[in-house]
């Protein structure tokens, strides 16, 4: 019995032959072809993938050996690989080894094609026995191999030309469909169809779900007078030039959520503010701008943490890096962010100095000597006012607490949700088991980032509806009207909130669906094959910001920007690498990159004259956009250049970034006030200025760092005397008290026949006092929202 088993086995061995089943070709962006774009390059390195299975080739429908398993598994068939050879035929080059596998039912290989149109190429197997295999023919239209860069070159030009960012992006996504189908109208038909519909229902939705709920707090806040009641208290301290930019600069860091809220926000608070201390609103904004996007961006809990997860997340996917999660690799990546850390010291170190260089000085020249903050062009402020989706109501008190509770419920509870999400993400994949027995690096990896800053957002909201209603005042009506604001005014104040992000939304959903349409061309295969030989990994996140700050800056979406050269980075990385993919050392420089596609991404929008938040910093500061481009621009640039030569470079070689980051900062500021000292770029430093209490001849505090210091001792003793007051204030109110109730005790036994015959007074008289009273209110409450008392 064993012999005949063994002449049986050797029987079937020689008679078991391959078959081959399909051949993929693909780009380095998608290399197990799940998104299907089936869209060929001549001249570009493509990955090439053969399917086979084994058959008895004597009973032809016999599989014994395939890639999703069988009677039995490649190793068991117990081939000799030598025995066999594959060979191809056709209108294309290898660039890779093609050779049969010892113990695999695939064949992986990089082919190279040499011509356009269509083509065909001839996969043949060849055995050295009895195998007879059929060969397999791959079939498909070559494109030219320049097609990918294209679209991006069209962006770029048309961009500039139009000025209108969403006639740009819809032109330039159309004609990427046009490319793929190489005709107009099935273009068209192409894009308003499948090109559309794919990126509007993906991760993208998540991202927009939570703007609206954060822009709906933000929203109600600004309706409740929360926000400007802390403007205004803030206002109080701010004395001179210095701390209205100072201020303005730590308020950046207060509403860092979002980058839309917070240049919304601070320069329309503090736009009158600045005003009196003789700030140049061209200074405003470039402080409102750059402690926008750069500290939205840094802060793991903002509107841009959302999308930043999804374009990691993505990259990852695109190059299959699992060593860690994408909220980890965002984690990694804060401190190799080196243009946003750069240029939040840059703005401190310029407020702190007084030291300016280029356009920003002649502005805050003029500014000092009062020929004016900014020149208008003839436009008022009350058409920046009617272009706003919220106003504060009138008639109730605004109270600061209305707006920090909100914002510091969303804050304190969202690292408690985010492992929540994880601890449920735990238990759906393992029903039965406990998610909080897991440490918390587990819990974290598993976690659902847009699920927890929607929780806690959604938190916030509610929470804001309850406490405005709870603030009750029967003055001011009866029911419902005796709330400060009514739920279904904070309803309607959260709607309105939404607008303010409608115009980023569109710019996002466009700009998505660009970048998809466009990693579908191979545009990351296309700039490996034209970088990946001159690139190192010590050199790409150079040169990865360097490419993100010219598209970011034509393009005016730093979003845009990131979705498209996230995964052009990650290609880019895994080309040039000499490590695993899912080595320690190869998520390092994983980190260094993305960080250097986020910080080229925030550049270009500082100083893209089309980027949405450039705009609504000017629009907030009430300076003309030409104004404000050109008096920024010079800082960024500035800025990128020491990011590059004191912190992608050297952190790239090797050096520790946090290590970079100190010595990057004090080499930063050495270097502004260098550049502050050329005669022709800038001149003496401006003063300090301090509006007279009397609005008569304006005072000087002083110069530099020593006026900054004089400025920080009286913002000091203001806070002091502030204090003080309110102690003496509290003790006056109480001695007050106590002498009313010891008079009207005795006035009560002295003069109790009088005051029983004392008549009230008519009801119309009343009324009217009442009326009288609420108006002088209103009037106190403006004239306090307009910082001159």
């Amino acid at each position: 019995f064993p012999l005949a088993s063994l002449l049986l086995f050797c029987t079937a061995y020689a008679e078991i032959c391959p078959i081959l089943q399909t051949v993929t070709i693909v780009g380095d962006e998608d290399k197990d072809d799940s998104k299907g774009w089936k869209f060929y390059l001549s001249g570009v390195k493509m990955t090439t993938k053969l399917t086979m299975s084994w058959a008895d080739t004597s009973k032809p429908q016999t599989v014994v050996g395939s890639m999703n398993g069988g009677v039995f598994s490649p190793s068991a068939l117990q081939y000799n690989a030598s025995d066999f050879g594959i060979t191809m035929s056709g209108s294309a080059k290898l660039r890779g080894e093609l050779s049969f596998p010892a113990d695999s039912t695939e064949i992986m290989t990089y082919i190279e094609f040499i011509e356009t149109g269509d083509q065909t190429l001839t996969f043949s197997v060849t055995h050295t026995g009895n195998c007879n295999v059929e060969p397999i023919e791959f079939k498909g239209y070559v494109h030219w191999k320049h097609w990918p860069i294209m679209p991006v070159f069209v962006l770029l030009i048309i961009t500039p030309l139009t000025r209108n960012v969403f006639m740009s992006l819809i032109f330039a996504a159309w004609f990427t469909s046009v490319i793929k189908e190489r005709d107009l109208w099935q273009g068209f038909m192409r894009f308003w169809g499948p090109d559309v519909v794919g990126p509007a229902f993906s991760a993208l939705g998540e991202i927009m779900m939570f703007m609206f709920v954060l822009g709906g707090v933000i929203g109600a806040s600004i309706r409740s007078g929360g926000v400007q009641d802390l403007g205004d208290r803030a206002a109080r301290f701010i004395k001179d030039s210095f701390l209205g930019q100072f201020v303005t600069f730590c308020f950046g860091w207060v509403i860092f959520m979002d980058d839309y809220s917070n240049t919304a926000i601070v320069g329309s608070t503090l736009r009158a503010v600045t005003d009196k201390v003789r700030v140049s609103r061209e200074k405003l904004s470039f402080i409102v701008d750059c402690t926008a996007s750069p500290i939205a961006g840094l802060m793991p809990l903002s509107t841009w943490i959302a999308y930043e997860l999804q374009q990691i997340g993505s990259a990852n996917e695109s190059i299959g890096f699992t060593l860690e999660d994408k909220y980890s690799m965002f984690l990694r990546s804060i401190p190799n962010r080196f243009y946003a850390w750069f240029m939040i010291a840059f703005v401190l170190f310029n407020c702190v100095s007084g030291r300016d260089w280029g356009p920003m000085y002649y502005a805050e020249k003029r500014a000092r000597a009062g020929k004016g903050v900014v020149d208008m062009g003839g436009k008022s402020e009350e058409e920046f006012e009617d272009m706003m989706p919220v106003k504060p109501k009138q008639g109730i008190p605004w109270r600061w607490y209305n707006f920090a509770i909100p914002i510091t419920v969303f804050l304190v509870s969202f690292v408690p949700l985010l492992f929540y999400s994880g601890n449920q993400n735990l238990e759906a994949k393992a029903p039965g088991i406990d998610g909080w027995s897991y440490d918390s690096k587990t819990l974290l990896q598993n976690a659902n980032a847009f699920w927890a800053l929607r929780w806690a957002a959604s938190i916030a909201a509610i929470l804001q509806i309850v406490l405005y209603s709870a603030q009750y005042d029967k003055s001011r009506g009866d029911g419902l009207d005796g709330c400060l604001l009514r739920p279904g005014e904070t309803m309607a104040a959260m709607v309105s909130g939404t607008k303010i992000y409608f115009e980023g939304m569109l710019a996002l959903l466009l700009a998505f669906i660009f970048a998809y349409n466009l990693r579908s061309l191979h545009l990351a295969t296309w700039c490996a094959e034209a970088l990946g030989d001159s690139l190192t990994a010590t050199s790409l996140p150079a040169v990865v910001f360097c490419l993100c700050c010219i598209f970011s800056m034509a393009t005016g979406t730093s979003w845009g920007t990131m979705a498209v050269f996230f995964p052009v980075a990650a290609v880019l990385l895994d080309r040039v690498s000499r490590h695993d993919t899912n080595s320690e050392a190869f998520a390092n420089e994983l980190a260094a990159t993305y960080a250097s596609v986020l910080g080229g991404s925030v550049w270009g929008d500082h100083c893209s004259p089309v980027s949405d938040t450039t705009i609504l910093s000017a629009t907030a500061s009430q300076v003309p956009l030409l104004d404000h481009t050109k008096t920024q621009l010079p800082y960024a640039l500035y800025c990128g250049i020491m990011a590059i030569l004191l912190g992608y470079l050297p952190s790239a070689s090797g050096a520790p970034a946090t290590l970079m980051l100190f010595i990057g900062w004090p080499l930063l500021c050495s270097g502004h006030l260098l550049l502050s000292l050329i005669p022709g770029l800038s001149g003496p430093p401006v003063e300090i200025f301090t509006p007279s209490p009397g609005g008569g001849q304006a005072a000087k505090a002083g110069v530099g760092f020593s006026g900054a210091f004089i400025s920080l001792q009286g913002l000091v003793k203001g806070f002091a005397q502030a204090g003080e007051e309110k102690t003496a204030n509290g003790s006056s109110k109480q001695d007050a008290a106590a002498a009313a109730a010891a008079v009207a005790a005795s006035g009560a036994t002295v003069l109790g026949r009088e005051t029983t015959k004392t008549k009230e007074k008519p009801q119309d008289q009343k009324e009217a006092e009442v009326v009288k009273e609420k108006s002088n209110g209103d009037m106190r409450q403006r004239a306090s929202s307009s910082f001159s008392v």
